[in-house]
């Protein structure tokens, strides 16, 4: 409400200070700033739920295709690790270097563009293997299979990686942070992985 100042008999409204903020704001008040998404938890488990099937369909898609590879890089990931970010290291030096000097001319532009989305499908791999290595480390110390277990040995490692992956997506910050270096560790073990198998 806004006061009113009363001089010789005559009203003279003077606003000193803004209207009280409503009980129930709206979503956005330009008056007071205040701003109430209603959506925001939906969209933030609803990127965790994402990154959770991403990573288990790529993860699933792995073990059904290349069950070998999975698990020598899921075991490169989990003994070394080190060695695994300093493979991740290089080959990043690396693509950035040759996809400037590629760029410099306009073939290079037609090769750079290429060798940018082999990287990003690598490191979508990368992402995957490095989380099926969390499961299976999870896996082995807390749900570990029954003797009589007829299911894949990958079951448990792929809902716990998946598991892992959303459930780090939902911790801002530290949980990117953690997630970005494991998938680090699982870029580096596919690239020494080809590299191997040259």
């Amino acid at each position: 409400m806004v006061p009113a100042v009363f001089c010789a008999g005559r009203p003279h409204v003077v606003t000193v200070f803004p209207a009280s903020p409503p009980l129930a704001p709206g979503p956005f008040d330009p008056e007071w700033g205040v701003h109430f998404d209603p959506f925001a938890p939906v969209n933030v488990f609803g990127g965790a739920l994402g990154t959770a099937l991403g990573t288990l369909v790529v993860g699933a898609l792995l073990v059904a295709f290349f069950p070998d590879v999975a698990r020598r890089t899921t075991e490169r990931v989990r003994d070394r690790p080190g060695e695994s970010f300093a493979w991740k290291l290089f080959a990043f030096i690396a693509v950035l270097v040759l996809a400037v000097l590629l760029v410099v001319t306009i073939v290079g532009i037609l090769v750079a563009v290429p060798l940018l989305l082999v990287v990003g499908l690598l490191a979508i791999v990368g992402d995957a293997v490095a989380f099926l290595a969390v499961g299976r480390a999870l896996a082995a110390e807390f749900w570990p299979p029954a003797e009589d277990a007829t299911s894949s040995e990958w079951t448990r490692p792929l809902l716990l990686g998946a598991g892992a992956a959303g459930g780090l997506s939902l911790v801002p910050g530290v949980g990117t942070l953690v997630a970005f270096l494991v998938g680090v560790a699982g870029f580096g073990a596919v690239v020494a992985e080809l590299l191997d198998a040259r």
